[in-house]
């Protein structure tokens, strides 16, 4: 916003943009810093004692992931779980709760589709 309304103000006075895009660029510096720091939900952070059970589902093991994209885990009650690769997030199929999650996606696209023609 500041670079498209530089014409602008300098037209009326001269504006330094300094302290328009300083607090932007040390916002952005930091929210980088932090993420690449502590990883997809902390993924990269040290990890506690590994012989304690802590009740937490271990969701990078592979017995969980259909060729390393599609989680199905019926023990975890997540309905939505972290990305293996990448960032966001994806459904756990092993859930029944996933499939009142899709059936209005799944029934959107097949209205719109039978709509269309």
């Amino acid at each position: 916003m500041g670079g498209s309304q530089r014409q602008t103000w300098q037209a009326s006075a001269h504006v330094s943009l300094l302290p328009v895009l300083l607090p932007v660029l040390v916002g952005v510096v930091v929210v980088l810093a932090v993420g690449l720091r502590t990883g997809q939900l902390g993924s990269r952070l040290p990890a506690g004692d590994a012989d304690e059970d802590t009740g937490v589902v271990q969701r990078d093991d592979d017995r969980y992931w259909r060729g390393g994209m599609v989680y199905v885990n019926r023990e975890d009650p997540a309905v939505l779980v972290p990305k293996r690769f990448g960032y966001g997030w994806t459904v756990n199929f092993g859930n029944p709760r996933a499939r009142w999650l899709l059936l209005p996606i799944v029934a959107l696209a097949v209205v719109v589709r039978v709509l269309a023609h």
